[in-house]
């Protein structure tokens, strides 16, 4: 994935390559945002095993997004929102473009 990719804020459960359909992704593709964030928390050591990244926010994905999230202050919700966004970014994640979901 290149640093370049957009990057959906609200990302949540349920999230994948092609769902939700809006935003539309604005190179008209598909989504790796997901996969970026995958990776993103794998490095960080919240998400663990041999299936990520699957680009599918799923229950694991969710929980170690929630577990970022409180190990940094945040609110877990699990959702990917503006201030978990900014908090990965100060913390190496690559400064995606973000586009509103």
């Amino acid at each position: 994935m290149a640093a370049t990719d957009p990057f959906r804020i609200n990302m949540a459960l349920g999230f994948c390559a092609t769902v939700p359909a809006s935003p539309a992704h604005p190179g008209g593709g598909t989504w790796d945002d997901v996969t970026n964030w995958q990776n993103f928390l794998l490095g960080m050591g919240n998400l663990m095993g041999p299936v990520y990244p699957n680009n599918q926010f799923d229950s694991p994905t969710q929980t170690a997004t929630k577990a970022f999230q409180g190990g940094n202050g945040l609110p877990a919700t699990g959702t990917v929102n503006q201030a978990t966004y900014n908090k990965a970014v100060s913390q190496g994640m690559p400064p995606y473009p973000t586009v509103l979901g």
